[in-house]
């Protein structure tokens, strides 16, 4: 999943052991995109090649990032 960079919003407050805080809290976007890979293992044991299916692409997407993930 990918969301431009400016169009997450302010920190959310979310519920810590010493009650709800926005330091870090998180973000969310409501632009982001999904890109959706679906493969096939190629049959049963390993070692078989991984022959790639089908892809698609899910725009408006949310994204929600917290703690250290949402260094912006």
């Amino acid at each position: 999943m990918v969301a431009p960079a400016g169009s997450f919003g302010s920190p959310i407050y979310v519920p810590t052991p010493g009650g709800f805080s926005c330091l870090p809290g998180c973000r969310e976007s409501f632009t982001a995109t999904a890109h959706i890979k679906a493969v096939d293992g190629g049959g049963e044991g390993g070692g078989k090649r991984i022959v790639l299916e089908e892809t698609y692409e899910v725009p408006l997407a949310a994204l929600e990032l917290g703690g250290d993930l949402q260094r912006l």
